[in-house]
């Protein structure tokens, strides 16, 4: 399947589905992990592919940057940079040596959805459960389907940054492994995105919280309270912090705080007359709603599972607690215009199997809450290829993605490794 990727994407991904309808009713094995590579060709290649009626979006703006800093070198944009986001500048370096911009959402969509379905092929593998090829599907389709690869992709910095922040927190809490590359997945994001410190707040917070299972309904008061916290941030503590890190810290809070108060102008008013952007929202607050409550369900008591702990809710589950508070976070952020709520969201939604194959095993959620999850999820695929195609030239990136192999990709990034010394 590999090299098959590697000559059409567009082909892979039809035989992907070919096969997981064959084998709707087996058993999926370990080898399930060999998908993993060729799914984040397909998503990457889709990000490749894609093609704007307007330049409105985030990463139009990241394309100009790009091509702006032809002709320097990479210690000249280093010295340049004020905000210290060196990840990013080395980013933007690399893509720019490739000689072609779409590397960029390539490589944004080939990461973020690499890791997604890793993880969620990782977690079937360690499950004592078996789960079926429907089931998996099923699990994807929720994973993808809630929100718009146009829009995870097209963000760029900040999802990014939030997904290799949370893939390290799996790394730590779900595999136990303690090494230089979680580490690294912990520290080297926040030169992506500033406010990508905020997931590792998040994390230390659920690390305390996890101890306290009645924390959950103190949690769930950020959803009223956040903008305050964020004001009394500003205003009472920015002011004390100092060195590198309190520079992050800052420069996270500064940003928060301009966003929650930026309900006018430019792109805040774009977003406010947005059907598309209301509906964004509505629909992450009804999946997080499914989340929190699954997190708040006790298990059923009705079952003989031996790998069944009815005595343990899903709240003390690995990783639950984290993920649960992310929840509440983006519930927090419904205050803020712009689109702080969906980037949180994009966490949940991204790493919702962890949720969800721990609420399966533990026997939380009942078959028929997971088939309304799914089909919540299948009405809202549908609305988001309406939503690529009225945001993009569907014509044009339909033609890129059935025609762009992957070798030419591969080529590209060759060469942009080829040219990082130049």
């Amino acid at each position: 399947m590999f090299i098959i990727s590697l000559l059409s994407p567009a082909l892979s991904l039809l035989i992907i589905l070919g096969l997981c309808f064959k084998n709707w009713k087996n058993n999926v094995t370990k080898d399930i992990k060999r998908l993993t590579v060729p799914l984040g060709m397909i998503f990457g290649t889709m990000g490749y592919c894609f093609r704007f009626f307007a330049e409105t979006n985030d990463l139009s703006r990241y394309f100009i940057q790009v091509n702006s800093i032809s002709g320097q070198s990479f210690g000249e944009i280093i010295a340049s940079d004020s905000e210290m986001l060196y990840l990013r500048d080395g980013l933007f370096y690399f893509v720019n040596k490739c000689g072609n911009q779409y590397i960029l959402p390539f490589i944004v969509g080939f990461l973020i959805y690499s890791i997604s379905f890793y993880v969620l092929f990782d977690m079937i593998c360690r499950s004592k459960r078996q789960y079926r090829y429907s089931e998996v599907f099923l699990l994807s389709i929720i994973m993808v389907g809630i929100l718009a690869p146009l829009i995870v992709i097209g963000n760029t910095r900040c999802v990014l940054s939030f997904i290799l922040i949370t893939f390290a927190i799996y790394r730590d809490i779900i595999q136990q492994k303690h090494n230089l590359i979680t580490l690294l997945l912990y520290v080297a994001p926040i030169g992506l995105h500033s406010s990508a410190i905020v997931i590792i707040m998040i994390r230390l917070m659920s690390i305390v919280f996890k101890k306290y299972e009645k924390a959950k309904w103190v949690i769930l008061s950020i959803v009223l309270f956040l903008p305050t916290i964020i004001d009394f941030f500003y205003e009472h503590v920015a002011g004390l912090l100092s060195g590198p890190v309190g520079s992050i810290l800052v420069n996270a809070i500064n940003k928060a705080h301009w966003y929650l108060h930026w309900t006018s102008g430019g792109w805040a008013t774009q977003v406010d007359s947005s059907i598309s952007s209301k509906l964004v929202k509505v629909f992450g607050t009804i999946f997080l709603i499914m989340i929190i409550y699954l997190v708040f369900k006790k298990p059923r008591n009705n079952n003989q599972d031996e790998h069944v702990n009815n005595n343990k809710s899903l709240y003390k589950e690995p990783m639950i607690s984290f993920l649960f508070l992310t929840a509440v976070f983006a519930l927090g952020c419904l205050h803020i215009k712009t689109g702080a709520f969906w980037r949180f969201e994009s966490i949940v939604v991204l790493f919702s199997p962890v949720v969800l194959i721990q609420a399966i095993d533990n026997k939380v959620i009942s078959k028929k809450f997971f088939y309304i999850m799914c089909a919540y999820a299948s009405m809202l695929v549908i609305y988001n290829i309406l939503y690529q195609i009225s945001n993009t030239n569907a014509t044009q990136t339909m033609i890129n993605f059935t025609t762009t192999p992957g070798v030419k990709i591969l080529y590209e990034i060759g060469k942009g490794v080829i040219h990082l010394g130049g």
